[in-house]
């Protein structure tokens, strides 16, 4: 049997148990917050998106980000928003700001991690990368107004391209029906690129694949069309002017006519010549084709008439070959370079037909 100590030990060891726990644990020092870690609150920032400012509320807890929420923003429905999503995500999973962009969404994945760098009061340590601008090799096209049409992603895409001296001044979307928030978007984008870099040789908009592309083959469409003719300017009808009476002529006595002169014959006119144009073969050439290349043609002259025409050109067979063909045929029976340029093939028409001429005047 225990003696009256042992009992007494029995009973105070489950409260001296109880004492030191609960001294250990009072007299624990508070963990220290590790170095680089956020002050515990809840904040709210603003940073610069594609579409406007975009405000976030970011909740820090224990040192760490627990929950970045978007407050208010105008970012693009299923491209911007998400974007926005993945970044927040991956700053709460890393708890790093400097997360890399989503690709096609640049200025929306700057935008938040501006937000809440600003938030945090982080936003002047360091500065958003500046995305470097790609350069292209500007164009020149043909002065006019012309019109074209491509398949986009949900329907047909129809523009007018203006170029005035020389350059693209204007490019309106005449009809488009692809996605509200996406596809419009990227369509915009790619008329503004063309016009901005002079060239249709612009990268599409990452997203929105089939919009951009069938934006810029309306645009290649229309450069390569016959031109619009433009429809005059209405003028407001002048009022008529009232005619005076007619006054009555003052009656004279009648002059005693003079003696008719014998019919003198007419003077016998030179006979023409057989033909219009010096017998030879003459020769020009000209660069103003659609891609520049140069454009020969051959002009052979007997008895005074155009006998043969013949181009030579690298353009497109199946455009600038058949456009040569039909302008030669139309010289020959024509006996002259007033021939008018073939549908489709506008640029390549005018090339053929400002080298012809030079090589008909040269037989005149």
């Amino acid at each position: 049997m225990m003696d009256k100590k042992q009992k007494i030990a029995l009973i105070m060891l489950p409260v001296l148990s109880f004492a030191i726990l609960v001294g250990c644990t009072s007299l624990k020092p508070k963990e220290e917050v590790p170095a680089g870690a956020y002050t515990d609150g809840v904040y709210e920032g603003v940073g610069k998106g594609f579409a406007g400012d975009i405000k976030v509320e970011v909740t820090v807890e224990n040192g760490n980000i627990t929950d970045i929420k978007l407050v208010e923003h105008g970012e693009t429905a299923g491209l911007g928003d998400t974007a926005m999503e993945t970044i927040i995500e991956a700053m709460k999973e890393t708890q790093e700001l400097d997360i890399e962009a989503v690709s096609g969404a640049s200025k929306s994945s700057a935008g938040i991690v501006e937000a809440v760098k600003a938030a945090l009061g982080l936003s002047d340590e360091a500065e958003a990368p500046v995305e470097e601008e790609k350069s292209y090799a500007a164009m020149t096209f043909v002065d006019g107004t012309y019109e074209g049409t491509a398949k986009g992603f949900k329907s047909d895409i129809k523009v007018k391209v203006v170029v005035e001296g020389t350059k693209i001044t204007a490019i309106d979307v005449l009809d488009q029906n692809d996605t509200p928030g996406l596809g419009d978007e990227a369509i915009d984008a790619i008329v503004a690129e063309v016009i901005k870099h002079q060239t249709t040789e612009v990268d599409a908009v990452s997203g929105a694949t089939m919009s951009s592309e069938g934006t810029i083959n309306a645009i290649k469409a229309a450069l390569a069309a016959e031109e619009v003719a433009e429809a005059p300017e209405e003028k407001p009808t002048e009022k008529p002017v009232a005619e005076k009476p007619t006054e009555k002529p003052e009656e004279k006595p009648a002059e005693k006519p003079a003696a008719e002169k014998p019919a003198e014959k007419p003077a016998e006119k030179p006979a023409e010549p057989a033909g219009q144009y010096k017998d030879g073969t003459y020769t020009a050439s000209n660069k103003d084709t659609f891609y520049g290349e140069t454009i020969k043609v051959t002009v052979t002259v007997a008895g005074g008439k155009i006998t043969n025409v013949k181009f030579d050109t690298t353009d497109t067979p199946e455009f600038g070959g058949e456009a040569v063909k039909k302008i030669a045929s139309a010289a020959q029976s024509s006996q002259s370079a007033d021939v008018a340029t073939v549908s489709g093939a506008t640029m390549t028409s005018k090339g053929a037909l400002a080298a012809l001429k030079d090589a008909i005047n040269q037989a005149k």
